[in-house]
């Protein structure tokens, strides 16, 4: 044993004088060294615009906007997928397709969300702050494969970090938030100038995750294929296009796929079916009227939008600009149709924006500079100064509209709390019974009629580690395994004696 160890220390020592192997520099490290190089100055631009948009969205994330139900609803499937296993926490009726929420299902597996807020909803919330920074790191991304310059790039970042409409929208737990990265991703990958073929192929799959995860994307898929078009190599650009469309439908066809399994495929007895909620999206729905037409559900949608009438309107002037860019071209005029698209008279949901901010943002800035550039080529020394000028006075224009319009919704957003009424709620629900009182602890004395935002669980256990009234009542509603229509629930609210208001928020619409 001691002459084993005495020749592991003479060992070294007879070999000093060969020569050590060479360094093997590992080939990943040489290329993200690389890329840091090479990208230092757009990570500058992108990385402190990227944490405004983070910053921006967490101030104030539990107390503005009040939780509507919608949150509850997506919310509570994403609490049926990840403890419960099911789609729904309810029969799943195929009104979405179910990768949005499992997708925040996901989120919420892996860091816990629903053991670490009081209010489920947040766990939501952090999940859709997170989605929004992505979606402005790919509008950067997309920005400069569109030959923007760094200065417009970030600009379209800010537009959408700072807009109270964006701030709004994109801190609210909708399917939208969820698909808008992916769609962003895909006409990323779509203008990628080389190995187009995976590019295309990546195009593919983040389009079909968007609409997997809000079926409304699915208007975009015309002006991607447009993009694809005109970017793919006149070689293989009918191969690369071609198999693009393919990896759509097939993925496409995993879902009817999935309905089919299931024995939900066609309508039948007492059942629901993936053509039902089809047909129930697509004409079942209550006509939300004109926006033009005072006191129709479009134009209330439409004035809950003018929280932020500044991007709206220059994004879309923008958008009409920039039609004869050929670079802009195609997502000008996916911008143009879906804003056509919202004047049907049909229906209109209140998320449909959300889509349309992250183009806005980039137009906007896209339009400035290219109407500067346009100037700047002109072989008329007058023409390019009165176009400079008027391009410059419009810029200037709308900053000085933007800006004291977004510091005053900035109070509301940033420091209001709107959901106190949804609070004073549920801690009601903890109360014992007290004369007409209904006690959710004993819920065969009667019903409760609530918001869906409140009837999703609660993260917060009580003493000796019980739950709260709040999430009894949640379980409570989670095993009726039914859903009441707003027409349905204001009737019985009419004749229910444990209906109770709480402020401004309590009331019953």
């Amino acid at each position: 044993m001691i002459q084993a160890l005495r020749s592991l220390e003479t060992e070294p020592s007879a070999r000093s004088d060969q020569p050590l192997p060479p360094l093997v520099h590992h080939p990943t490290a040489h290329k993200v060294r690389a890329w840091l190089v090479t990208k230092r100055m757009s990570l500058a631009w992108a990385v402190p615009l990227l944490a405004i948009t983070a910053i921006v969205r967490l101030i104030n994330l539990g107390g503005s906007p009040q939780r509507v139900d919608d949150e509850g609803t997506y919310v509570a499937q994403a609490y049926a997928v990840s403890r419960l296993g099911n789609l729904s926490h309810y029969t799943y009726w195929y009104d979405h397709p179910p990768l949005g929420w499992i997708q925040i299902a996901v989120w919420e597996k892996l860091t816990f969300g629903f053991s670490r807020y009081d209010v489920a909803i947040l766990a939501g919330r952090e999940f859709i702050v997170v989605a929004g920074v992505v979606a402005a790191a790919m509008l950067f991304i997309l920005a400069r494969r569109l030959r923007l310059s760094r200065p417009a790039a970030g600009a379209a970042v800010l537009i959408l970090a700072l807009s109270p409409l964006a701030v709004q929208y994109q801190r609210t737990v909708f399917l939208d938030n969820v698909a808008t990265p992916w769609l962003l991703a895909a006409f990323v990958l779509a203008l990628a100038p080389s190995r187009q073929l995976a590019a295309f192929a990546g195009a593919a799959v983040c389009f079909s995750i968007a609409v997997l995860s809000k079926e409304t994307y699915l208007l975009f898929l015309p002006f991607l294929g447009w993009q694809m078009w005109r970017m793919a190599d006149r070689g293989t650009r009918r191969y690369t296009v071609s198999m693009a469309g393919a990896i759509v439908v097939v993925l496409g066809v995993c879902y009817v796929l999935m309905a089919t399994l299931k024995g939900e495929l066609l309508p039948g007895t007492n059942r629901v079916s993936l053509v039902s909620g089809i047909g129930f999206q697509l004409f079942g729905r209550q006509s939300s009227g004109s926006l033009f037409q005072s006191g129709s559900q479009a134009r209330a949608t439409l004035e809950h939008w003018m929280l932020d009438p500044a991007i709206l309107v220059a994004g879309f002037l923008a958008a009409l600009l920039l039609l004869r860019s050929r670079r802009f071209a195609p997502i000008a005029s996916a911008i143009v149709f879906l804003v056509v698209f919202a004047l049907r008279p049909g229906y209109l949901p209140v998320p449909y924006v959300i889509a349309l901010l992250p183009f806005f943002a980039l137009l906007i800035p896209a339009a400035i500079e290219v109407s500067i550039k346009a100037a700047l080529a002109s072989s008329s020394a007058v023409r390019r100064w009165l176009q400079i000028a008027a391009t410059g006075v419009a810029a200037v224009l709308a900053v000085v509209i933007a800006v004291p319009m977004w510091a005053a919704q900035a109070p509301g957003l940033l420091q209001v709390d709107h959901d106190q009424p949804m609070r004073q709620a549920e801690r009601w629900t903890r109360l014992p019974a007290d004369g007409g009182r209904l006690d959710v602890a004993r819920p065969r004395r009667g019903r409760l009629p609530a918001d869906q935002g409140c009837l999703v669980p609660q993260g917060r256990h009580g003493p000796r580690g019980r739950r709260d009234g709040s999430e009894r009542l949640a379980r409570l509603r989670l095993r009726d395994q039914h859903q009441l229509h707003p027409q349905g629930l204001r009737r019985r609210a009419d004749s229910c004696p444990g209906t109770n208001q709480f402020g401004r928020g309590g009331e019953l619409r």
